[in-house]
């Protein structure tokens, strides 16, 4: 049986990041809840924004169970995810002793490999003003490109307006123009891990509104205001995957994820000393790969049964293969960077000045000065900055959260910072059934 586990205080109170970037949440003391699936573990966060400061969110509940049935984000035993799943979903509840209404749910979106893609489009309005009747236009001229490919298209972000094929505009509403050109970041991902996961939460009675990659998500919690204006690189380091998140003038320009992540590690080191997966988990959280490790000479016992004789290996060999295999997932990472046409340049500088690293394995001891030494530029470590309400034990586990706290901001109206102007991006493509059964549901 999961057994549920909450971090955080009854109705804490969680601050996203240091000045967070004025976040407006336009529903105010509204109910809301996320569920963030990842391979270690499933949180559900249920709350609402405070009445007294608006970049806060009132945390009224929190489920965290282990993850079972998951496997680098991918669904691979349906009812065991679902009880999982659902365990979270009902502490929650239980806890802040309210449901969200409808039901409706951010939820991040891991499964499938997800990948992102510029698209562009145009329309004619001869010399109309743009309304969000054009928009729209735009948004189902992307739609059409995107489903020439068997893959599914989660969501389209807005990237840049230019009218008449001149300037780039912020929003293109009220202007007057002959051609409005549109260029958006596509979030695609396979289409059979995604309906999996979508017949699960729907079997649940949980419905996804809306899916977000899990890098973007944590973004939202982790970065400030100016990092996400000014060329930021967010590297979310999960268990079974890890994925990356670029922005720049407050937006996403590119977005992406590889299938290695902290568990690669420890299995790495599995393998290497002979031991069994949670020994080799203890080892590294509790050693890590900072730079004095590298050097550490003094002896460390194994489990009984190792491959090491007497049971003892020296801390920098520990370190030095932990270094290594962190090592080969960032290269992955840029790797993964190079392949988004339009975001890296050949033999130009990466367009990142800093790098912001989040998610559980973020917490490796020494990670900070790698991912300095790798990218060379700044770097720090982000989670739910500024917390109030969170047991002390548990602080700096935040990162852990980043992802879970990003999608329950966006439920509570940050999508509006993001140029959705009113349109909600991928709709369900339920039938007129369908919608009148979740409708009957919602109301009982």
């Amino acid at each position: 049986m999961n057994q549920s586990f909450s971090p955080f205080a009854s109705q804490s109170r969680t601050k996203l990041a240091e000045n967070a970037g004025g976040w407006t949440f336009l529903k105010k003391r509204k109910i809301q809840a996320a569920i963030d699936i990842g391979s270690n573990k499933i949180a559900c966060l249920i709350g609402r924004a405070s009445s007294k400061d608006r970049d806060v969110i009132e945390i009224l509940g929190c489920g965290w169970v282990k993850a079972e049935g998951v496997i680098a984000g991918d669904i691979v035993n349906v009812p065991v995810a679902k009880k999982a799943i659902l365990a979270a979903y009902q502490e929650a509840v239980r806890q802040a002793g309210a449901a969200p209404k409808r039901k409706e749910v951010a939820v991040n979106l891991s499964c499938g490999d997800p990948y992102s893609h510029y698209i562009s489009t145009s329309a004619l309005l001869g010399g109309e003003e743009v309304s969000n009747r054009e928009i729209k236009q735009l948004l189902d001229a992307a739609r059409k490109k995107c489903n020439q490919h068997k893959d599914r298209l989660v969501r389209l972000f807005p990237i840049s307006y230019k009218v008449d094929g001149k300037r780039e505009i912020e929003t293109p509403i009220g202007q007057p123009c002959h051609t409005l050109d549109a260029t958006f970041l596509a979030v695609i991902t396979s289409d059979q891990p995604y309906r999996t996961l979508n017949k699960i939460l729907e079997q649940s009675n949980i419905y996804p509104a809306p899916y977000l990659p899990s890098a973007f998500a944590s973004g939202l919690a982790s970065l400030r205001q100016q990092e996400r204006q000014s060329d930021t690189l967010l590297i979310d380091l999960g268990a079974g995957t890890t994925s990356w998140v670029f922005f720049s003038q407050n937006k996403p320009k590119g977005l992406g994820q590889v299938q290695w992540g902290g568990n690669y590690i420890t299995k790495a080191l599995e393998d290497e000393f002979g031991i069994h997966f949670a020994a080799a988990e203890k080892l590294k959280t509790r050693y890590g790969c900072p730079k004095f490790g590298l050097e550490d000479e003094t002896l460390v016992e194994l489990p009984r049964g190792s491959n090491k004789p007497n049971d003892c290996v020296k801390r920098s060999e520990i370190s030095s293969l932990i270094l290594v295999c962190l090592r080969r997932i960032l290269s992955l990472v840029i790797k993964d960077i190079a392949c988004l046409p339009g975001l890296s340049k050949k033999n130009a500088p990466p367009p990142w000045r800093k790098v912001v690293i989040t998610g559980g394995a973020s917490l490796l001891e020494g990670i900070e000065d790698e991912v300095n030494d790798l990218f060379n530029v700044p770097c720090r470590l982000g989670g739910t900055e500024n917390t109030q309400g969170i047991p002390k034990k548990m602080l700096r586990f935040s990162p852990s959260f980043s992802c879970a706290a990003g999608l329950l901001a966006w439920r509570l109206g940050v999508d509006r910072n993001f140029g959705h102007i009113g349109l909600q991006g991928i709709q369900r493509d339920d039938g007129i059934i369908e919608r009148i059964l979740r409708f009957i549901q919602n109301v009982e």
